[in-house]
């Protein structure tokens, strides 16, 4: 699918949802991590929960990780500076 509102529409899913299972706000419950198998030939609940890619099909592993390929590295997983580097407002101590 080419956008996740696309997959939402495929999958009968609200696009609320479907944003907040994107963003992390909520975990994928059984329900629809089946509902995902039934309808994605080659479907792992494990990859959705706990990244484990073993039990994908090849051709599914395989269209992942072009899609993956694709993406921009994740800037969220840059360090921040430590604590000592912040500026500490006068009400600290």
């Amino acid at each position: 699918m080419d956008t996740a509102s696309a997959f939402a529409k495929f999958m009968n899913w609200p696009q609320s949802g479907m944003s907040q299972f994107e963003t992390g706000m909520r975990r994928v419950p059984m329900d629809k991590a089946l509902q995902l198998r039934s309808r994605i030939l080659g479907f792992d609940p494990l990859w959705l929960w706990e990244g484990d890619k073993r039990g994908l099909s090849f051709d599914l592993l395989q269209r992942i990780e072009a899609e993956e390929a694709k993406e921009p590295s994740d800037p969220s997983s840059e360090e921040e500076p430590d604590e000592g580097a912040r500026v500490k407002s006068g009400r600290e101590r």
